[in-house]
């Protein structure tokens, strides 16, 4: 798979966001199973609102010195953040939170993730 070719990605994981931020758990952040350019992808990626279809063109967003789009993305699904999306007949992914890095962190609205 080249980048022209990349699949769509679908935001099925739910974080909270407030006034244009997106709290993303510190344990994605800490993940030494991906790179650094992989956590950036990561984090724009769960910057879209839950069920939200990334389509190639949005996903087109690297630093120029990052890895290729295809090569970041392979490993986000070896690391367990993109899982095949098995709703539709066509080749998508679908952005989830690994079960090896245990529950999403629960928002307390009392200012507390």
């Amino acid at each position: 798979m080249t980048d022209s070719e990349m699949p769509d990605i679908v935001c099925d994981v739910d974080l909270h966001q407030e006034d244009g931020n997106t709290y993303v758990p510190n344990a994605w952040i800490e993940d030494e199973e991906i790179t650094f350019a992989e956590q950036g992808l990561l984090v724009f990626l769960a910057s879209f609102p839950l069920g939200r279809v990334i389509r190639p063109v949005d996903q087109r967003r690297p630093h120029p010195d990052d890895p290729p789009l295809v090569e970041m993305v392979e490993s986000l699904k070896t690391a367990g953040y993109l899982v095949p999306d098995t709703t539709v007949d066509k080749v998508r992914y679908c952005l989830v939170h690994p079960d090896r890095l245990g529950p999403l962190p629960v928002f307390d609205p009392e200012g507390a993730l």
